[in-house]
């Protein structure tokens, strides 16, 4: 597709890539600042009062990710008590947790950490999104940042920015976490990216290079060779949850993908795995609740108490940063599916001359 840089076919730019800024007003929603963007291929939803999170992506129509039962729910009406985050948990192509606790809600020096921490529940500050037009190329731009603190407590802030190109089956985001307190400051953070049907159903493959894997409670243990599996939606299905060890290549790269045969098309994340060196899988084939999460994360979901006596939590010292950069990308055929399982296999046997690939 030509870009819309002087392109002589048409008169407005936003028949090739378009942006649109507007104000949900119905329901639970009420009041959410969102921005949709569409260059093509894809469709991608930014809510800007929802930590800047994705709750709709799709391809060529076809939608990507899960919308729990909730639906969108505004920060007005989040709740950090205990589970309380779930209420407003609309799971969404993504959504980010942390900034301070991923996991498991608990009490410490009088302060209460909820379920998943409150990033998804920070509305943006310095909010923008536009076109840029330059050297052959158009591409939309959203950024803004995210203040997550408190009197007594924590300070850091996350600045996102999101890049998607007119015409191309992929967008790419940064997320710029700095420790603004004069402190060290303990950081968790977790991407639950979120797929739903249709890409998701039992037609799908996954695709994930890793050097172990552990079930996180006695049923996932239970269910470990099924863990790639997937079934229709079945009544009575419980939750899966498994902690894998992810293969790099040379340069810390790593990435975990998902392909449906059926459909023809499939996703694949693409991220730094020496700075998110944590990744679960977590699938739910329950009427009504079907749906996968493959999370990128710096630390597991067991809550941050569990978390440091395993060593797996991270400190960002005084004016300190942190940078996670993904690249979101279609699968578009059975090449592109080649591809990537070359890939695995290559990452993989790479890693079985050091230690031998446990499942």
């Amino acid at each position: 597709m030509d870009t819309t840089y002087r392109n002589p076919y048409i008169g407005h730019p936003s028949q090739l890539l378009r942006i649109n800024d507007y104000v949900m007003v119905s329901g639970f929603a009420h009041g959410i600042r969102a921005t949709d963007i569409h260059n093509g291929p894809l469709s991608l939803t930014v809510c800007a009062d929802k930590g800047m999170d994705f709750p709709y992506l799709s391809y060529k129509g076809m939608n990507i990710g899960y919308l729990s039962p909730s639906g969108l729910v505004g920060s007005t009406y989040y709740d950090g008590e205990g589970k309380g985050f779930l209420q407003g948990f609309f799971a969404g192509f993504l959504t980010t947790c942390g900034l301070v606790n991923t996991g498991v809600a608990y009490d410490e020096n009088g302060r209460h950490y909820g379920l998943h921490g409150r990033v998804n529940n920070i509305p943006a500050e310095e909010y923008a999104a536009k076109v840029v037009e330059e050297n052959d190329r158009s591409y939309s731009v959203v950024s803004g940042k995210m203040r997550e603190a408190v009197l007594y407590g924590e300070y850091m802030t996350l600045e996102r920015q999101i890049v998607t190109e007119c015409g191309k089956s992929e967008f790419s985001f940064v997320d710029h976490v700095v420790n603004r307190s004069f402190h060290s400051q303990q950081h968790m953070i977790l991407y639950h990216f979120n797929f739903g049907y249709p890409l998701l159903d039992e037609n799908v493959e996954l695709l994930i290079p890793h050097i172990s894997v552990k079930p996180q409670d006695g049923h996932s243990r239970e269910k470990l060779d099924e863990r790639l599996e997937f079934s229709k939606p079945t009544a009575g299905s419980r939750e899966l949850s498994y902690f894998y060890k992810l293969c790099k290549d040379q340069n810390g790269q790593t990435f975990a993908g998902i392909y449906n045969h059926k459909l023809g098309f499939g996703v694949v994340l693409e991220f730094d795995g020496n700075v998110l060196d944590h990744f679960l899988q977590w699938k739910l084939m329950k009427e009504g609740e079907y749906v996968l999460g493959l999370e990128p994360a710096n630390a597991t979901t067991l809550g941050a108490v569990q978390e440091r006596n395993l060593g797996h939590v991270k400190y960002l010292e005084p004016g300190e940063t942190r940078d996670y950069r993904f690249t979101v990308r279609i699968l578009e055929d059975c090449e592109d599916l080649n591809r990537m399982r070359k890939r695995v296999e290559d990452l993989q046997g790479e890693a079985s001359r050091y230690s031998n690939v446990e499942t």
